[in-house]
């Protein structure tokens, strides 16, 4: 029976520390990272990168029913992430495939992120560095984050991690969610979706891209 499983990150790769953990488990890891955008033929045969793989790691690039049905003996699929939604998920099932994903795997880079265009809207950075790159020395104050409300849009892992800097940073939390968190630092406030959104200085959505939309706030932003 093969072993092999096609990995088509461009930030796993041969001898590092998920190669030696496959190999060590008697499996045989076949590289086939993305160099820019694929061909409809290349993304079709992707999953085909080793004859009989039985397994597969993959990023963000789409999954489809078509590029399933060539993968004839896979049956595990992994998304190096936290969401399915770039996984034609009821092909998967279709096709006896099993899914599986990396939880909690990025929820404070996320939340650094977030972090860091909230400092970038108040500092006004962008109007910095195109004043210094034109030559000239703009003197922005730009505003502090501290007092502000900072609303937050789901309480998930990442949810929990950028409104854990706001408390740290001064700033009033208040989170819109249906599973409000009744350990949650008592400085963190719960609360209607509308009521976040009205509320808030700077909105952060971190609810799931898959399933009900029911906590997005689209019309209370119209």
């Amino acid at each position: 029976m093969s072993r092999r499983i096609v990995i088509t990150t461009d930030y796993l790769g041969p001898g590092d520390g998920v190669d030696r953990l496959l190999r060590e488990h008697g499996l045989d890891p076949v590289y086939s990272p993305a160099a820019g955008s694929r061909t409809e033929d290349e993304r079709r045969n992707l999953l085909k990168g080793a004859v009989g793989a039985v397994g597969a790691i993959v990023a963000s690039e789409p999954i489809t029913r078509d590029m399933l049905s060539e993968a004839t003996d896979l049956r595990i699929l992994a998304r190096s992430g936290v969401g399915y939604d770039s996984v034609d998920i009821a092909a998967a099932e279709e096709f006896g495939i099993h899914m599986a994903n990396t939880p909690g795997v990025n929820h404070d880079a996320v939340a650094e992120l977030a972090l860091a265009l909230m400092l970038n809207c108040a500092k006004r950075l962008n109007d910095v560095f195109n004043g210094v790159n034109a030559g000239q020395w703009p003197r922005t104050a730009g505003t502090e984050l501290r007092g502000k409300t900072l609303g937050v849009i789901g309480y998930g892992p990442s949810g929990k991690a950028i409104s854990a800097i706001g408390a740290a940073l001064g700033m009033k939390v208040i989170v819109g969610t249906s599973h409000p968190d009744t350990k949650a630092d008592p400085s963190i406030e719960f609360a209607k979706v509308d009521t976040v959104v009205a509320a808030a200085d700077y909105l952060t959505l971190h609810a799931r891209a898959t399933g009900t939309r029911s906590s997005a706030p689209t019309g209370s932003l119209r």
